[in-house]
């Protein structure tokens, strides 16, 4: 299991579909999804751990950024661990 700078455990969570699709799809949706995001980092984040998202299919490289309770399409997930672990 990866370690952040803090120490933190990074857990990962997988989402099924290819997260270039996450743009695509409709507002309820989204905030669907981002509000289920958002309660498993906090979860995560009582347990000092850290929860990233991965997207399967085509995408691996990218996932979400939680950042202010928003969830925002990021780029280069193995660099951002550390910048996750807020």
């Amino acid at each position: 299991m990866p370690l952040s700078s803090r120490g933190h455990r990074v857990v990962l969570g997988f989402v099924s579909f290819p997260l270039f699709h996450f743009r695509l799809m409709k507002k309820e949706e989204k905030k669907t999804i981002t509000r289920r995001v958002v309660l498993k980092k906090k979860k995560a984040r009582k347990n000092k751990e850290i929860f990233v998202v991965i997207g399967l299919g085509g995408s691996s490289s990218m996932h979400f950024q939680i950042l202010g309770g928003k969830a925002q399409l990021g780029l280069n997930f193995i660099t951002s661990i550390g910048v996750l672990g807020r």
